[in-house]
């Protein structure tokens, strides 16, 4: 009961700092779309018109991420149908920056024709996944630095097996 009122918390929290985050944002859109506006169109060329267009994709990017994250800490309320592929999808989106950093692959293997969808909490089996990944994730890093591995490799195979789902989570760590 403690843990979910503190992840409640935490929720409030990420919600007002994604709040403070959009407002810039938006800020930072206007400002690039002046730029497109306000300038004589003879003056307008292809690169600048790029280096606009490239603002923009980044600052939607950051936008979806806040609102992404901002979805998936938040305590589930109540139980709800959902894909287990989607959720892992969504969880590996979240963190896909600090994976890639690292130097990790990823492979999800997902058993053709299987019937994935589950009765339960999603954001907190997306948590739960998180924090597996995210340990790999660490111990991949660890063995890395020690020479032990060249490259990080994490393995996620989801299948059904007589009507249950199952979650493999493997590493090279």
């Amino acid at each position: 009961m403690i843990q979910q009122s503190k992840l409640a918390e935490i929720g409030e929290i990420f919600s007002s700092i994604a709040h403070q985050w959009k407002t810039p944002l938006l800020e930072i859109t206007t400002i690039a779309q002046e730029q497109i506006y306000s300038t004589d169109k003879k003056i307008i060329d292809e690169e600048n018109n790029a280096f606009v267009n490239d603002i923009m994709v980044q600052v939607r990017y950051m936008g979806e991420t806040i609102s992404d994250f901002q979805n998936f800490i938040m305590p589930s309320t109540r139980k709800v149908t959902f894909n287990i592929s989607e959720a892992v999808t969504k969880m590996l989106e979240i963190i896909n920056h600090n994976i890639k950093y690292n130097y990790i692959k990823t492979n999800v293997q997902v058993q053709e024709d299987a019937n994935l969808n589950i009765l339960g909490y999603k954001n907190e089996l997306m948590q739960i996944l998180l924090n597996i990944v995210n340990n790999a994730k660490d111990s991949i890093v660890k063995r890395r630095k020690e020479k032990r591995i060249k490259e990080g490799i994490i393995n996620i195979d989801i299948k059904n097996i007589q009507n249950d789902v199952l979650i493999q989570i493997e590493d090279n760590g």
